[in-house]
């Protein structure tokens, strides 16, 4: 006896084999058990098998003549069998060095004659085999190869099937996890922002904003949904921010104000708000994002400062008014004076205390841009110490090679023409750090005239986290739009309203339209009236706060689409439903590989008929309709008579010819309601339905065939002549036979014309009531 040897994509095989769910189950598997049936009665042998080529063993799927579940692999022939694609054909297992000491041979169930073909996965792997074996050694003809051939495709037709379905199962879990995934990745952006981001619409609702943004006020993001921004910002704030909005919409990018918003306890809170539009790939508006920082202890440093600033200037004054009373005595006037040069000394202490901790950089520059003063904040700004920039130009410190010359214009039409160019006005610059880096900075600038000259001071604020912050936000915006363009799936969102409000790159693909032309307009205004039709129930439906998924077909461009679509609720944390999310997969692929698979295992290759599943399965609706409407039907098993005798002569191409000659024959003489099928090789089968007096209707369609076969076969290279015997069951309402019982019954009255006389027909004579041993 020989092993089987191992094949060299074992690893791999087993993995293919263990993946498709079939071994260990002892239950039987009826599909698979007709097809093993199939194969032991069209070859005549005792036993047939479908068996899985395990690691180290062999399983027995289905068993026709054969009892058992399993064997070792060593003594397996599947286990040869399964090293090539060949059809495996052994006449007599005892001349067979590989086997004729195996104990399967030389023991039960004494394998003589065996004959298999390999079974094989969607990816090529073979898994095992159809086998049929015989205690009898004997030869295979070619048209018992030829039939057996014929059982294995159905039999692996029926086992691809079953791994397709199971791979497309797989691939929808997939999907689904990854569009989880992608959303959950934009929620954390938003909400995980550094600074307040918040989404408001066109009209001025909000959308949604993240907490940062709610706790610069004292809300929650939940309650703050609920306020409007005007409420927070007064009339006059209300005003600026209209014509801020307005500005934006007439092609603007961005707009920064300073604002005091009216917190949740009563109190006035300044932040500094940044408002910017998104716009479609267009140009056309979508929303307006607005980004939040608070800047209310700057702000109470710039109001200190103002008011040591007006301080100052008012006891300048009195000191004057003073100088100029003190003519009637000077010892008086000479005390008043030291006492108002100690408080002048005190209050430029508390001035320069106060800019040396102020949390933006200082400096005082003269009007020839001589630094003359620098605070603790310049130095960690700027990166020059007080040391290092006082007496230095301003100019040639801090600002970049490329400004300074309009810089240095700028401060000269001021100083000699009294202009205000936009250098003096407040907004954002580049500053140069000490190492040659650019810095962007919020600068604002004030002159005082003091001695005949100008003194400017400018205070300048790092805005470096902060332009960090809005370029993080908008990558990771631009990042996750690439990420859904890209998916293979169509993403959408429809507002409570009906509007929408964004589509994917795939929306595009799949109905041939621009997205963009639908955003903030109401669907049923943007779609035809049959599109609405099909959503407008789903959408209903979603927008009750229920999930919802259905099957649709989008015809577009030539290109027909089956689409899945999901709907999935965006409810609020106070349970109303803002609006709903839009999935869709395209199952197009997939629908059309299971009407070809299903098609396949329904139907003859080579006639276009329905085969012997096909049949089975119209038998056992005839019974079902029976119980019914209480009417007889008719099956009948046909044969050619001398059909091997066409083949021998003329070839299998012209047994081919015949054979869909004689499918014509029969199709032409039955009804449309009636169904023909081929069972396999020259084997017939019809069934009659809605018969009025059954044997009656049955003889005359009967001798209607025998009289079609009357007309020669017109062959390529000849004629033939060839009749048909034919044997009819009848199913009467309340007779207890199966489909297969039928079919068997049919058969049998066949083979008794085909003894008898040929070219006839008979019925089958209904057996005896077994009577009751009790």
């Amino acid at each position: 006896m020989i092993v089987p040897p191992i094949p060299h994509n074992e690893t791999a095989r087993l993995q293919a084999l263990n993946q498709l769910n079939l071994l260990g189950s002892s239950e039987p598997d009826p599909a698979l058990d007709r097809l093993t049936r199939l194969a032991a009665k069209v070859i005549g042998v005792e036993s047939a098998l479908i068996s899985l080529v395990a690691a180290d063993f062999q399983h027995f799927k289905s068993c026709y003549g054969f009892t058992g579940l399993q064997t070792a692999r060593d003594i397996s022939f599947c286990g040869h069998t399964i090293l090539g694609d060949e059809l495996m054909l052994i006449p007599d297992a005892r001349l067979d060095p590989r086997f004729s000491d195996n104990p399967v041979v030389t023991g039960p169930p004494y394998i003589r004659f065996y004959a298999g073909k390999a079974l094989k996965t969607l990816s090529g792997f073979r898994i095992g085999s159809l086998c049929i074996f015989d205690p009898q050694p004997r030869d295979l003809d070619e048209e018992g190869v030829r039939m057996l051939l014929d059982v294995t495709t159905l039999v692996q037709k029926e086992l691809y099937a079953r791994e397709f379905a199971l791979r497309a199962s797989v691939s929808q879990a997939r999907a689904d996890q990854e569009i989880t995934r992608q959303e959950s990745l934009f929620r954390s952006t938003f909400d995980q922002a550094a600074v307040g981001v918040a989404h408001r619409s066109l009209d001025g609702n909000w959308l949604r904003l993240n907490e940062h943004f709610a706790s610069l006020l004292g809300y929650t993001a939940e309650s703050l949904l609920q306020v409007p921004l005007t409420q927070l910002l007064g009339e006059d704030g209300t005003q600026r921010l209209r014509a801020v909005r307005q500005r934006l919409l007439d092609g603007g990018n961005n707009e920064r104000c300073e604002e005091q918003l009216i917190h949740r306890d009563g109190y006035l809170v300044w932040l500094e708000l940044t408002f910017s539009v998104f716009r479609g790939d267009n140009g056309q508006p979508w929303f307006f994002v607005l980004i939040a920082q608070d800047i209310s202890i700057r702000k109470q440093t710039e109001a200190e400062l103002h008011a040591l600033q007006e301080g100052l200037k008012k006891e300048i004054a009195q000191q004057t008014q003073q100088l100029s009373a003190a003519n009637a005595s000077l010892a008086s006037t000479l005390d008043e004076l030291k006492a108002t040069q100690n408080q002048t000394l005190q209050t430029k202490r508390r001035l320069s205390e106060t800019l040396a901790t102020a949390l933006e950089a200082f400096v005082g520059v003269t009007q020839d841009g001589t630094i003359v003063d620098w605070n603790q904040q310049a130095t960690e700004t700027f990166g020059w110490t007080r040391e290092e920039a006082m007496g230095n130009n301003f100019a040639d410190l801090i600002i970049l090679t490329e400004n300074r010359e309009q810089t240095r214009q700028a401060v000269y039409a001021f100083v000699e023409h009294a202009a205000q160019p936009a250098l003096f006005e407040r907004g954002e610059m580049m500053a140069r750090h000490k190492n040659g880096h650019p810095i962007p900075v919020e600068k604002t600038v004030s002159p005082i005239f003091v001695n005949d000259r100008y003194l400017f001071n400018i205070f300048l604020h790092d805005i470096s986290d902060r332009r960090q912050a809005e370029d993080l936000l908008r990558d990771s915006r631009e990042q996750l739009q690439t990420i859904t363009d890209n998916l293979p799936v169509l993403i959408g969102y429809i507002e409570s309203d009906l509007r929408c409000r964004y589509l994917n790159a795939t929306y595009q693909e799949w109905f041939d339209r621009d997205p963009h032309l639908l955003m903030h307009r109401p669907i049923p205004e943007v779609v035809t009236p049959h599109e609405w039709a099909q959503l407008e129930s789903h959408v209903s439906e979603a927008m009750q706060g229920r999930k919802h998924s259905w099957d649709m077909v989008a015809d577009r461009g030539g290109r027909r689409r089956e689409v899945r679509m999901t709907l999935i609720p965006d409810r609020a944390n106070d349970g109303q439903i803002r609006g709903v999310y839009l999935l869709g997969v395209d199952l197009t692929d997939r629908k059309r590989l299971e009407e070809t698979l299903r098609r396949e295992a329904l139907e003859d290759a080579l006639t276009g008929l329905p085969n012997r599943r096909a049949l089975l399965q119209l038998i056992n609706t005839a019974l079902g309709r029976q119980q019914r409407q209480a009417k007889p039907f008719a099956v009948f098993f046909l044969d050619l008579d001398g059909f091997k005798a066409v083949n021998d002569r003329f070839g299998h191409d012209a047994g081919d010819e015949v054979l869909k000659t004689f499918g014509k024959r029969l199709r032409a003489s039955v009804r449309k309601i009636d169904a023909v099928a081929r069972l396999a090789g020259d084997e017939f089968t019809i069934l009659l339905e809605d018969l009025q007096d059954a044997r009656h209707d049955a003889a005359r369609v009967a001798e209607k065939i025998v009289q079609s076969m009357q007309e020669p076969f017109l062959l390529e290279n000849g004629q033939v002549t060839l009749s048909t015997s034919i044997g009819i069951a009848i199913h009467m309402p309340g007779d207890s036979l199966d489909a297969e019982a039928l079919l068997n019954a049919a058969d049998t009255a066949m083979y008794e014309v085909k003894q008898a006389t040929k070219n006839g027909y008979r019925f089958a004579e209904p057996k005896p009531a077994q009577s009751d041993p009790d």
